[in-house]
């Protein structure tokens, strides 16, 4: 499929895409034309009047231990889906194992459709994590380097894309998604020394952009199936924690697009491999100035075709209105149709 290389242009021609993109609305698809292997999975968390602190310590006073599916039955959500309490503000709904297929992205859009209806939002604390199968880089040491050492390179860009409709990451984000550049940067090191008896560290604790869940702590853990692919175990999951919660449908499914094609771009024989190498060791290691606009680079790497890279770029440039200052939960005007 033919392609554009965003990153190559000149300085007209990244302007005349700049207004094309302000002219493009993000579309939802039932399609994302993703491989069968790739499978993922959704983590909603989110608020809703009248689910509080007062109403769960009620709930266990008359004997109801599980607060979240309680509630949800009582405004009859369909329970499609698994849900539990994540705070005393929050519930959370966890979806089975999905594939790229129009079911997938019709429940999907029902079930956020419903919590909207009902008055449903996403607060301050909210994430929208997404789960991607590990399967998806073969079991392959190289492919697990070089997802790391884009997401070392990228993460600033990553992370600003991952806020959604947001401007600006979430205030709890430092305590619950946070960079985690250093840490990979180990994590690298030990797999391209072939150390796969060093533990993981940081990146198995639920406080960074990014969390692997090990067995055993190691690294060898990140090159081994515990299960067969549809299976649930989330040992065999990359967890993509830094995204912004939303019930935006367009969202969720842009967000889980561009993951899955971040993971699968690892292991496609036409990745710059060198780029990604030279980036890393001067950007990353040596902290060099990075290039101007490497959202561009971003995009050229993860896609194999325009309509993907103006679906991640739009998100990412959102309505190029962005305040000087941070605004705690500034939102956008709408880029997605």
């Amino acid at each position: 499929m033919s392609t554009i290389m965003f990153s190559s242009l000149d300085k007209l021609s990244k302007k005349r895409l700049i207004h094309e993109l302000k002219e493009f609305y993000i579309p939802y698809r039932y399609s994302l034309e993703l491989p069968k292997i790739a499978t993922f999975g959704t983590e909603i968390e989110f608020s809703i009047h009248g689910y509080n602190k007062k109403y769960i310590k009620k709930l266990f006073k008359d004997g109801y231990h599980d607060s979240a599916r309680e509630f949800l039955l009582s405004i009859y959500c369909p329970m499609i889906w698994k849900c539990k309490e994540e705070t005393f503000e929050q519930i959370e709904i966890i979806s089975d194992v999905l594939i790229d297929e129009t079911q997938t992205w019709q429940t999907l859009e029902y079930i956020l459709k419903f919590l909207l209806d009902n008055q449903a939002y996403s607060s301050e604390l909210s994430g929208a994590h997404i789960h991607i199968g590990k399967q998806l880089l073969e079991c392959n040491s190289k492919y697990w380097c070089y997802f790391l050492k884009l997401w070392c390179i990228f993460e600033k860009e990553i992370i600003k894309f991952s806020n959604g409709e947001n401007y600006f990451k979430r205030p709890c984000f430092k305590n619950s998604a946070d960079y985690s550049t250093e840490s990979i940067k180990k994590i690298i090191y030990n797999i391209e020394n072939e150390k796969y008896n060093e533990k993981i560290g940081l990146l198995g604790e639920k406080k960074n952009s990014i969390y692997f869940l090990p067995t055993e702590d190691k690294l060898s853990d990140l090159f081994t199936l515990k299960t067969e692919a549809g299976t649930y175990n989330k040992s065999d999951t990359i967890e993509i924690r830094c995204p912004n919660g939303t019930l935006n449908k367009v969202i969720w499914q842009n967000n889980i697009n561009f993951f899955t094609k971040m993971i699968l771009a690892c292991t496609s024989t036409i990745l710059d491999r060198e780029l990604i190498d030279y980036l890393y060791k001067n950007t990353v290691l040596k902290k060099k100035n990075k290039p101007n606009n490497m959202e561009l680079f971003l995009a050229d790497l993860v896609f194999d075709n325009n309509f993907d890279k103006y679906c991640f770029l739009r998100q990412y440039y959102k309505d190029f209105d962005e305040p000087k200052k941070y605004e705690v939960y500034a939102k956008s005007k709408p880029f997605w149709k």
